[in-house]
């Protein structure tokens, strides 16, 4: 099975780099190959604790994301319902 590199939360004040399985892709999801990712203020909200996230068995950090799939800072990402939750965008 193909594996990853994922940023995981842990408890607060606590990420640690993992690998973990690719993810499955459904028939509705798509899997995004991340180049480039940056940290926002939520991330640092949740990293100091501010946020609950409940740490889920197999699952990684983050806010939404985290909370039910392994968040943005990983490679790839798994965006279920993909037409309704992905927006095209062209880069210059």
């Amino acid at each position: 099975m193909p594996r990853m590199k994922a940023a995981i939360f842990v408890e607060p004040g606590r990420i640690v780099l993992e690998s973990k399985p690719v993810p499955d892709v459904g028939p509705l999801d798509a899997l995004v190959r991340i180049t480039t990712t940056a940290i926002c203020g939520t991330d640092v909200h949740i990293l100091k604790g501010e946020y609950p996230v409940r740490r889920l068995q197999g699952d990684g950090g983050g806010w939404k994301f985290g909370n039910t799939i392994d968040g943005c800072q990983a490679e790839p990402v798994l965006v279920p319902d993909a037409m309704a939750n992905l927006h095209p965008c062209r880069l210059a």
